[in-house]
């Protein structure tokens, strides 16, 4: 029973995430999920294979070894340089005291020896700290591991949270009859507080030339009305497409976020 709540929790995750600072709105009462750490490393060029090297045969067995159950690890396809995304889910915010798992799964010696080589293959690191957004997420536990996502992080007019909501749960209804799946998230703490991130699932790239999921099923009249509904509502801040690195991973649900 509790294994199932976490990967529904899980599913209700990628990366996308976010949420608000003091001056952002806050999130309806239950509409928060759970808390997670999104890190993204850009990698020295020429420096992948060595850091997924890395990921695969030392940090993830000595995560394991210390008691992390789930991670989900994505790699940007667009921006610039390698980067790679890797979201670590938390039962609670505390789980964030004390040492990592990695810490706690290696000796003081090996945890040093780990971190001087990660630094030779990073060029830069940076971390946010996120809640899951149930309410604006359509990723039931069982479903199978997503394969690529476009991934968007937004900032909402002041005010307007609710107005948010409304048009990503319209989104989501339209989209649920192609069989596409969509997380959000709130960036709580770290860049960009108090903006959402969301993840739609695409199969390919060829699935995602067709458009986007909601737009295949919704009649011209009921877009422009959605398309009305958001202006002044929504800024992009990032457009991403990313694919899901299940080597990379640890324990994958079917689900990961």
């Amino acid at each position: 029973r509790r294994i199932s709540k976490k990967r529904m929790a899980f599913a209700a995750l990628l990366v996308g995430f976010v949420a608000g600072s003091a001056v952002a709105q806050v999130p309806a009462a239950g509409a928060a999920g759970q808390w997670y750490t999104a890190t993204t490393y850009t990698v020295k060029p020429g420096m992948m294979d060595e850091f997924r090297e890395l990921v695969i045969k030392e940090l993830n067995p000595a995560a394991r070894t210390g008691g992390l159950k789930q991670v989900a690890v994505w790699r940007y396809a667009t921006g610039g340089g390698e980067r790679v995304l890797r979201i670590v889910l938390h039962e609670s915010l505390a789980d964030r005291d004390g040492p990592s798992a990695v810490q706690k799964g290696i000796s003081a010696e090996a945890y040093r020896a780990f971190l001087k080589k990660r630094a030779t293959l990073i060029a830069s690191t940076e971390t946010y700290i996120g809640r899951t957004r149930p309410d604006m997420a359509d990723n039931p536990a069982g479903s199978p591991a997503p394969k690529l996502a476009e991934r968007y992080t937004v900032r909402i007019a002041q005010g307007r949270n609710a107005d948010y909501v409304k048009y990503v749960q319209t989104i989501i209804e339209a989209s649920k009859k192609t069989g596409h799946r969509r997380t959000t998230g709130e960036r709580v703490f770290g860049a960009d507080a108090g903006t959402f991130v969301s993840n739609t699932y695409y199969e390919s790239y060829a699935d995602h030339a067709k458009g986007r999921p909601h737009t295949r099923t919704m009649s011209p009249a009921a877009i422009d009305a959605l398309n009305k509904s958001a202006q002044g509502l929504i800024t992009v801040i990032s457009r991403d497409v990313m694919v899901y690195d299940a080597a990379m991973s640890v324990a994958a649900p079917p689900t990961p976020r």
